[in-house]
Order: C-alpha cells, then sequence, then structure tokens
C-alpha cells in the first residue's frame, strides 16, 4: 500500500498487514509530520522511510523514487543557475547598448579616464602636481627666449627674483685693438675698440668683464671695469678705452659682458 504524508506528499510502501482499520498514528521521516492514517484514506507522491510514532520503521526507500527526487532537486538547482546567468546576459546587454547610443566623445572618456587614472582622486592630485611642476620648469628652462618674444614677462620673472635676459644681449665688440703704453713696460696694455648694439632698442651697457689668458687659454686674471657711458641708442656704436695692467705670461684677452 502507498501512502503519502499530508505535509510534503513523500510518498511511503507500506504492507497492509501493519496497519490496522482502525487507523495508526505515523510520523513522516522527512518532514517529522505526526498525522492518524485510516486505510479508507487515499494520498498521491514519492517514496521515502515512513515510522509510526514510536519510531518502529514501517517502510524502506524506495530507489526510483529516491532519484527521482534527487533528479528533480538538480534540475531546481539547474534551474536557479540558468535564471542567474539570464538576468547577467539581459543586463550585459542592457548595458552594451547604453554605451552603444552614447555619443563617440562620451563612449570613449571613461575608458581613457581609467587608463589616466583619473578615476582616483590620489592620482589626479599627483598627475595635476606633476603637470605643474613640468610647466615651472619649461617656463625657468625657456625665459631668456619668452623675454624675447614677450619684452613684458620680464617684470613678471624679476618680481620673483629670476634674470630672464641674457647680459649684455644685443651688443658686440668691434674693430678690437690692444697696445702697450710704454714699450719698455710690457704690463700697461690698453684695449680699444667700440660696443655696437645691433637692436632697435636703446640698452643699457653693463660692466665690460676682462678675462686675461695664458697660452693654453687657462685664465690668469679678471678685471671688471664700467664705462663712462650708460645707455647706447638703437643701431648705434660707442667707442671705449680701457686700460689694465697685465702679467708677463699673458697671451689673451676676451672680452665679455657681467653684471
Amino acid at each position: 500500500m502507498k501512502i503519502y504524508c499530508p505535509k510534503c506528499q513523500t510518498c511511503y510502501s507500506i504492507e497492509d498487514a501493519l496497519l490496522p482499520k482502525k487507523g495508526k498514528k505515523l510520523r513522516c521521516k522527512r518532514c517529522g509530520e505526526v498525522w492518524t492514517y485510516t486505510p479508507q484514506d487515499e494520498t498521491p507522491s514519492p517514496q521515502n522511510v515512513l515510522a509510526d510514532t514510536n519510531g518502529e520503521m514501517l517502510a524502506t526507500p524506495n530507489p526510483e523514487s529516491e532519484e527521482t527526487e534527487t533528479e528533480t532537486e538538480t534540475e531546481k538547482q539547474d534551474n536557479e543557475i540558468n535564471i542567474i546567468f539570464s538576468r547577467l546576459k539581459d543586463e550585459t546587454n542592457k548595458i552594451d547598448t547604453e554605451i552603444n547610443e552614447l555619443p563617440t566623445l562620451k563612449k570613449f572618456f571613461p575608458r581613457i579616464k581609467k587608463l589616466l587614472g583619473w578615476d582616483k582622486y590620489s592620482t589626479i592630485f599627483f598627475e595635476v602636481f606633476g603637470l605643474l611642476v613640468i610647466i615651472c620648469l619649461s617656463l625657468f628652462a625657456a625665459r631668456f627666449e619668452i623675454v624675447r618674444r614677450i619684452p613684458q614677462a620680464e617684470v613678471l620673472y624679476s618680481s620673483l627674483g629670476v634674470p630672464s635676459r641674457v647680459i649684455g644681449e644685443g651688443l658686440e665688440f668691434q674693430n678690437i685693438v690692444r697696445g702697450y703704453n710704454d714699450s719698455e713696460n710690457p704690463q700697461q696694455l690698453s684695449v680699444n675698440g667700440f660696443i655696437y648694439n645691433t637692436t632697435d632698442d636703446e640698452l643699457e651697457i653693463p660692466t665690460v668683464l676682462i678675462n686675461i689668458l695664458k697660452e693654453d687659454a687657462s685664465s690668469i686674471q679678471q678685471i671688471k671695469q664700467t664705462l663712462e657711458t650708460k645707455n647706447i641708442q638703437a643701431k648705434a656704436k660707442i667707442s671705449f678705452n680701457l686700460q689694465i695692467n697685465v702679467p708677463t705670461e699673458a697671451k689673451y684677452i676676451l672680452l665679455t659682458f657681467t653684471k
């Protein structure tokens, strides 16, 4: 005889002799449900182990029913997994559709943002700081060229205490001649020549630096002299005469400008 638990519908096979006509209290081995069964009751489902209320085993599992139940649980798990994957697929398709509908710029901006690390505030801070450092170094390195092209920028550099003009830029020495004032005293040397302003602006004449060199071009002595003329007009030329004492081993004289 087949009996079914009224709660979980588990099916049990029980011999008729174990069930009196007046009925018997039974307990479901699967869910623990207790009920009174009489032979007139009718039931429908899988098979498991059944015991009476005293714990005596009344039936043994039906292998076919147990296999069917196992297969049912497996199918249930597979269905749940399939549902999860189906939802993931739908969400992925939804995201892809939204991305494809975005304008070209908005479509690639998130990728560029991630590539540059702009999705993190710390990365943005260090990149901006590094960029500012590079800009400041570039402005410092190119200060002379910037001032040549934009003379007004010299005021900004000067306020920061940064020299932005090459000393004596635009001025050049021409027709330099040297000679001894006294042939008997070769240490008294006279240096004559011209300073020419090659620019279209009036320039201030800096201090002249006289570098006395040996025959191997090593420096022996440096002498600074300030000319009486302080400024020179555009495209103008002024003469100068420098009187210096030089040591006997002097071979060359180099003229430059200094502060």
